[in-house]
């Protein structure tokens, strides 16, 4: 059996998905119950197990004859469901699967992305920096930032047949300077050829844009232009879809509140609204401030920790000061005490031995920017986001419900995106702070000397 072509229109939410797949048997006697498969991919590790995110649907072909398979659909006939509703943006795979001489078969076919007409995002270049439009829109773009921020959302907008425009935060839209037809800018008041560009579909929410010029956009440096011919790593980009990885932290933070007084859940779409764009909200503002869960759960947390080797729990000194910096990246200024210390500690459980290798990485650093990045590897590799969480409670009790909500939120989505992808430019915004952090010096130190004690030599 031989895949001919498999063509998918790509979708917007509110349009139908069109397939055209044209498949050759050679031997149509020997195959039997041939079908397509469309099965939704989760976006990140929250979606896994969330029944709600999961799309399948699966049709088989039409009578065959004469050696080849035609399907030609528009899949919102072949499910009673309304496309509206069964629809949900993110990333498909269509597979072709039946019986070929008695044995099961199946094909990867191809896959293609569904969004809705406009989409808030955020891309990361292989720099590991984000798209930053200066000043919000006006001027330049250039691959330079290092937090999710207004200067970094941009507004997808689904044109359909894989045609989108992108939007920054005054409104203006990102395309080709008119003088040299290569650097791209966030300057333009509409969209016209030169604002709209191809996006290519690549694996694990990695994207490409293609311009009218039918080159590549691409990243040297800081520097953006649509001037290579063909895809490499420069002309790859991240992509970061913001409301529903801003939903997604909300969903952890709301686990902190009991189920029937949880204002995550009533203002939802209020929170993702003004945390996106920055702006202020009378409304969330004077939402009464509830009463967390129990902190720290009902775990022998003491037991636990004093069944910990010395240079165990000075590990776990170090990693809630690692939280607690990272936090600060995000205006919250958390203050590390025993408790959470311990809570975190059990959290962890036996990894925490395993870890000196990271702090003799920190320790031996010679600068600021090696010492962010060593910080940076402890978070990738050491935390959680339930230990996030568990520092974020102790915190609760020193802020505002809106103001704890907002900042916590982005942070909480920040650490997801970090821990979800290969990397970001985190480093960069620790090593402006990380010298003044004199906590969490003295904590490397001390469990530095106390997992590699000097060794006496005669």
């Amino acid at each position: 059996m031989e895949i001919i072509s498999a063509h998918i229109h790509f979708s917007r939410i509110d349009f139908p998905v069109f397939l055209d797949i044209n498949v050759a048997v050679t031997d149509l006697g020997n195959v039997r119950n041939l079908s397509i498969t469309i099965e939704r991919q989760p976006r990140y590790a929250s979606e896994v197990n969330d029944s709600s995110k999961m799309r399948k649907l699966t049709f088989g072909f039409p009578s065959a004859s004469g050696g080849r398979v035609l399907l030609s659909a528009l899949i919102q006939s072949q499910t009673t469901i309304p496309i509206n509703s069964f629809w949900l943006p993110g990333r498909y795979t269509v597979k072709l699967q039946g019986e070929l001489s008695g044995n099961h078969y199946h094909e990867f076919l191809a896959h293609f992305i569904v969004l809705k007409e406009t989409t808030k995002i955020a891309l990361i270049a292989y720099s590991e920096h984000y798209l930053y439009a200066d000043s919000g829109g006006g001027q330049g773009l250039f691959a330079k930032g290092s937090l999710i921020a207004p200067e970094t959302t941009f507004d997808l907008i689904n044109l359909g047949d894989n045609r989108i425009a992108l939007q920054v935060l005054n409104g203006q839209y990102v395309g080709i300077k008119d003088d040299d037809k290569t650097t791209i800018v966030a300057k333009s008041a509409s969209k016209s050829d030169e604002e709209i560009f191809i996006l290519t579909d690549l694996e694990n929410n990695r994207v490409a844009f293609q311009a009218n010029n039918h080159q590549y956009i691409s990243v040297e440096g800081e520097a953006i232009a649509a001037k290579a011919a063909i895809l490499g790593n420069n002309e790859t980009f991240k992509l970061i879809y913001l409301e529903e990885q801003l939903s997604a932290a909300l969903d952890e933070l709301g686990q902190l509140f009991s189920e029937n007084n949880n204002p995550i859940d009533t203002y939802r779409n209020q929170i993702i609204s003004s945390t996106l764009s920055g702006a202020s909200t009378e409304l969330l503002e004077k939402v009464e401030k509830p009463d967390l869960r129990k902190k720290f759960g009902t775990l022998d947390i003491d037991d636990f920790w004093n069944g910990l080797s010395p240079c165990t729990q000075k590990i776990a000194y170090v990693v809630v000061d690692v939280i607690i910096l990272v936090l600060s990246v995000f205006g919250l200024q958390a203050v590390r005490n025993e408790m959470v210390v311990r809570a975190v500690a059990r959290q962890a459980g036996e990894d925490l031995s395993h870890l000196g290798y990271l702090i003799r990485q920190y320790q031996s650093a010679q600068n600021a920017f090696g010492r962010s990045r060593a910080a940076y590897n402890i978070l990738k590799i050491a935390v959680t986001i339930s230990m996030v969480k568990t520092v974020l409670q102790d915190l609760y009790t020193h802020m505002s419900w809106w103001d704890w909500t907002k900042s916590s939120a982005k942070a909480v989505m920040e650490i997801m995106v970090i821990l979800g992808t290969e990397g970001t430019a985190l480093p960069v915004a620790l090593a402006l702070i990380i010298m003044n952090f004199l906590d969490l010096q003295q904590d490397v130190f001390v469990a530095f000397t106390t997992c590699f004690p000097p060794t006496d030599e005669h």
